[in-house]
């Protein structure tokens, strides 16, 4: 098996990318290599931050950090799909099946990084339609 095989077999597993890094390393591709092993310490880093999260407050976190993520948890009433699906279009621009894609496979991320203000505004819009999370990234 190839190392992108393995990588792609089990994206979560960061040992396989590790030692992808260091062959690469081995035949002169150093930045090729320290790409990968950025990526896995990200993947450490992210995977700690959402160990921690749940036990901090939504408001504190959102404050602190530079960036926010917008969540649609659920549509509560059929009804609202159409209105949750035009404020993520006006918001994000985005195509309509895309929008479509995002409230019809909640609970779901409709921005991931995006800056803070601009996150309250998209999470006050949407929570008239839907139940909404605003949580802070890095």
């Amino acid at each position: 098996m190839t190392f992108l095989a393995a990588i792609r077999a089990n994206p979560s597993d960061d040992l396989n990318r590790l030692v992808y890094a260091d062959w690469l390393d081995e035949r002169g591709k150093g930045p090729k290599a320290e790409f990968l092993r950025i990526v896995a310490h990200l993947h450490q880093l992210y995977t700690r931050l959402e160990e921690i999260r749940p036990t901090l407050s939504v408001g504190w976190t959102s404050e602190v950090t530079p960036y926010c993520r917008v969540v649609i948890l659920r549509v509560p009433a059929r009804g609202m799909l159409l209105d949750t699906v035009r404020v993520i279009r006006d918001e994000l621009g985005c195509p309509l099946d895309e929008a479509r894609a995002i409230v019809g496979s909640a609970p779901s991320v409709v921005a991931m990084r995006m800056p803070f203000e601009g996150a309250v505004t998209l999470a006050k819009r949407l929570s008239a339609f839907a139940e909404v999370a605003l949580h802070g990234v890095p």
